[in-house]
């Protein structure tokens, strides 16, 4: 199942520098920064909803991991 089906809509992929970003379009964003040896995994959402919706189809893909 791809992270696309999970949240039921339209997601556009980009790139920022070292920055991966998903869109989830009508729920947020979740962007993996790539790093020394880490990989930072940010969720953000103009909506408490959007950012709990993204959260929770990161952590069943990516594991249960603390936002920044």
């Amino acid at each position: 199942m791809t992270l696309s089906r999970l949240v039921g809509r339209k997601v556009e992929f980009s790139t920022d520098g070292a920055a991966w970003v998903a869109t989830f379009v009508e729920h947020g964003t979740g962007s993996v920064v790539v790093g020394h040896g880490v990989l930072t995994l940010i969720a953000g959402s103009q909506t408490a909803e959007g950012l709990v919706r993204v959260q929770h189809v990161r952590g069943d893909h990516l594991g249960a991991v603390r936002s920044a």
